[in-house]
């Protein structure tokens, strides 16, 4: 048994985290509040008037027409989303159709900067210059015979990273209303 002590600003902490916890689940169903920042995804998805996604598949959110919505947030000074922990497929064509079928046409691509707890700002990228961005740059990780190069990676599944560049290039700023 530990002896644990707490000061009063720790105690409150934990109170605001289980009452925090408890109108997630009511919210959504959801017990784990903070697993793969759901509760940043609900908090997105709410402030922009989008539906989340409860369930664990390739969508975070869905908009008022019914298409998919993937969120990205970041806390850092520029705005930017990774896809990280994509399938690693046998073949450069095989990743092509499974990024694809992951991303439908009419997915929408969102990405947030957060500040104090708070989106500061949103950008919209379409689906064809997120897909060409994401996917040119993981191809680059294949060797000349058509093979994904899993060597030396802590994870081995490939991921990119959109930067705040690309996203001012090809996106469109999402105006918030306070």
């Amino acid at each position: 048994m530990y002896n644990i002590h707490m000061n009063k600003k720790e105690k409150h902490l934990l109170k605001k985290i289980e009452e925090v916890a408890e109108a997630f689940e009511d919210l959504t169903g959801d017990k784990d509040a903070f697993n793969y920042n759901r509760l940043g995804e609900v908090q997105t998805a709410i402030l922009l008037g989008l539906d989340w996604n409860s369930g664990f598949d390739s969508k975070d959110a869905t908009d008022n027409k019914g298409n998919p919505v993937e969120l990205k947030s970041t806390t850092q000074a520029r705005v930017n989303g990774t896809y990280n922990g994509l399938t690693a497929t046998d073949t450069e064509e095989e990743f092509i159709e499974y990024m694809e079928r992951k991303y439908p046409n009419n997915t929408r691509h969102i990405f947030v900067r957060k500040d104090n707890g708070t989106i500061a700002e949103a950008w919209e990228l379409n689906n064809e210059d997120v897909l060409d961005i994401v996917v040119g740059k993981v191809l680059k990780n294949w060797y000349p015979d058509g093979v994904y190069d899993r060597k030396g990676r802590a994870d081995p599944r490939p991921g990119a990273a959109v930067s705040m560049t690309e996203i001012k290039k090809h996106g469109e700023k999402i105006e918030l209303h306070r």
